[in-house]
């Protein structure tokens, strides 16, 4: 896809233009070899029917384009309806149609794509009370951590939340503990470049 977007001319990847490359580029991997085949909307973006491309379209490409038999049927397209006025057409396509749908719409005719109902978010449910944190006999609650050459002591204990209740266990800092050591600023700046 990258490929085909710069022999394109680089277009913005937004809609249509996203759709435009991205169904070239399915295009040029299922018909097994590159630009075998065109879609119209590519055929009628690579003729500038949807504007110029930010950069000029590879040549190879445009020659290609330009040699096909349906590039000849669309060299003096226009939309649907082209002459109208936008109120008309907005009544025939869809008054409750944004701007931009109707827009795609006049330039990319077809049946409709239904848009779903947006989804609600799932009714909260009600928390459910947590049983007290207990350490077990099988698992163990103090480690010795090794960190960077020095060893830490650390003790895994339950934290009451003064009503009788284990709520979670904390580690304990122990007093003999440093501050993390700096790291040189060689290696800062080389993880910037890599």
């Amino acid at each position: 896809m990258v490929l085909v977007r710069k022999e394109f001319g680089y277009p913005v990847m937004a809609t249509p233009y996203s759709q435009i490359v991205g169904a070239q580029a399915i295009e040029n991997i299922l018909s097994g070899k590159r630009y075998e085949r065109f879609t119209d909307e590519a055929i009628k973006y690579l003729m500038g029917l949807y504007g110029e491309p930010v950069v000029p379209v590879d040549p190879n490409v445009m020659d290609r384009v330009m040699s096909l038999s349906r590039a000849k049927e669309f060299i003096n397209w226009k939309p649907a309806g082209y002459d109208k006025p936008i109120e008309e057409m907005r009544r025939e396509i869809g008054p409750d149609l944004s701007d931009d749908d109707l827009l795609l719409k006049l330039l990319i005719p077809g049946k409709p794509v239904k848009r779903g109902e947006p989804k609600k978010a799932p009714a909260p449910q009600a928390a459910k009370p947590k049983a007290p944190v207990v350490p077990t006999a099988e698992l163990p609650t103090e480690f010795a951590v090794e960190v960077d050459g020095e060893v830490f002591n650390v003790k895994i204990s339950p934290k009451w939340n003064g009503a009788g209740a284990a709520t979670a266990a904390e580690a304990e800092k122990p007093e003999a503990a440093k501050r993390p050591k700096d790291i040189p600023r060689e290696l800062c700046s080389a993880a910037w470049r890599a």
